[in-house]
């Protein structure tokens, strides 16, 4: 099998029953903790609340020491591995992975990290919920609403496709179907670093120091892989996600009732200030339609997603692929061309306005046909940076503003290509400059 960092994750827009009852205690409350400006992050601490300063880090040999465990409902669990391709000027001392685990998260759900002290620390000053804005925490679609038990949808047995998500009544273009939070949050690679005897050490822990109701909840998710049924879990329902330039994995497991579709329905942003994962309708979804997104990156053909979609196990039956041959060529071609009209919008030096223009109209219709409207955040730049090199400068801002609309629709303002938007506008006004 494939190294876990190799694999493709859901994205976002992608382990035997080892929990036991852990010998640690809950934590009294909170304690009076040593603080400092979180040095090892260049932008502060995650959550920048009322200061610029988190609490120190702290792993088992601090706490043997005599040092508090607050926030952390339990004393950390820490595994040591000697580190491999550290950056330069890095010391190649061993690196320890610890077991963080907030039993009061998010309204008693609870989570667990599996990552550095460090990281660790600098997410703890999130714990608290009322980091997450009213928007977010109050929604009807969040657990942490008084009006959570009102679903847009229902999990349902469906066939040839198991357990799926079904809209109770429509849903609207844009509407919030669901809000989430990770019950585990791990660096992606510790299953790579960690021996298998380490790995049993840390998840055993992050699993058993859970709320009861939440590890219930995690055991009862599928399962695609084989082996340990808790590493099973993971790798079957795991999304990726980016957390101070750190691959981790997230299990949401409110998420993983929603099945794959290649022509999906709706997408997820996840915001790692709030560890709040949304996902949204990007079209009408209609009263009994399922509810699906996409566990492969947009515009594959047939063939790319049947090789992505192998890692989860399965074979995909959603409607694309279960169409006719012919339907399927049609489609194939179709994102073939996407795939070359993007090259050449992207590489073509002294490309004409009218031909940017024809290309660019294609691209829509193409882009329409198979339902790839979330990828108009790249291509809206793409196309704008052609006319740039056209020097139509008039175009090149309406599809840069067009490009940074649907960034903010798509990710939120917090949207994870916030320097790229900022850089095609600098490019933009230095192309103005050199008139």
């Amino acid at each position: 099998m494939a190294r876990l960092s190799d694999r493709v994750w859901r994205p976002l827009w992608v382990l035997a029953a080892l929990f036991a009852g852990s010998n640690g205690q809950l934590s009294a409350g909170p304690l009076d903790l040593g603080t400092e400006v979180c040095a090892w992050s260049s932008r502060g601490p995650l959550f920048p609340l009322h200061n610029s300063s988190c609490p120190l880090p702290i792993d088992d040999d601090e706490v043997e020491d005599g040092a508090s465990w607050a926030p952390w409902s339990y004393p950390p669990t820490c595994v040591e591995f000697q580190a491999r391709n550290r950056p330069a000027g890095r010391s190649n001392d061993a690196v320890k992975y610890c077991v963080f685990t907030s039993v009061p998260f998010r309204g008693g759900h609870g989570i667990s990290l599996i990552t550095t002290p460090e990281l660790a620390s600098s997410l703890s000053v999130g714990l608290d919920d009322s980091v997450v804005p009213p928007a977010i925490r109050d929604h009807p679609a969040s657990y942490l609403s008084p009006l959570a038990d009102e679903a847009l949808f229902e999990v349902k047995e469906l066939p040839n496709r198991g357990l799926g998500s079904v809209a109770k009544h429509r849903i609207r273009q844009w509407d919030t179907i669901l809000v989430g939070f990770p019950a585990i949050l791990a660096q992606m690679d510790f299953m790579d670093v960690l021996s298998p005897e380490q790995i049993r050490d840390v998840l055993a822990p992050a699993i058993g120091q859970l709320p009861e109701e939440q590890r219930e909840e995690i055991l009862s998710l599928a399962r695609s892989t084989g082996g340990g049924i808790i590493q099973d879990i993971l790798q079957t329902n795991i999304f990726g996600v980016e957390i101070e330039g750190v691959m981790h994995m997230a299990l949401i497991p409110e998420a993983s009732r929603t099945n794959h579709g290649c022509r999906p329905n709706a997408f997820w942003r996840f915001n790692e200030h709030t560890l709040a994962m949304e996902m949204i309708a990007f079209r009408d979804i209609n009263r009994g339609e399922e509810i699906t997104f996409s566990y492969t990156p947009l515009g594959l053909t047939y063939e790319g997603r049947k090789n992505v979609l192998g890692d989860w196990g399965f074979e995909c039956k959603c409607p694309l692929c279960t169409s006719s041959r012919k339907e399927v060529k049609l489609s194939d071609e179709r994102r073939d061309r996407i795939h070359d009209i993007h090259g050449i919008l992207a590489q073509e030096e002294g490309i004409s306005g009218k031909k940017v223009a024809n290309l660019a109209d294609e691209l829509m219709k193409l882009l329409d046909q198979e339902s790839l409207w979330p990828q108009l955040v790249v291509y809206y730049e793409v196309i704008a940076r052609a006319y740039m090199e056209a020097r139509d400068l008039e175009k090149a801002t309406k599809y840069a503003d067009m490009c940074e609309k649907e960034w903010i629709k798509y990710g939120g303002r917090e949207h994870e290509n916030v320097d790229g938007v900022q850089q095609l506008w600098r490019d933009l006004e230095m192309a103005r400059l050199a008139e």
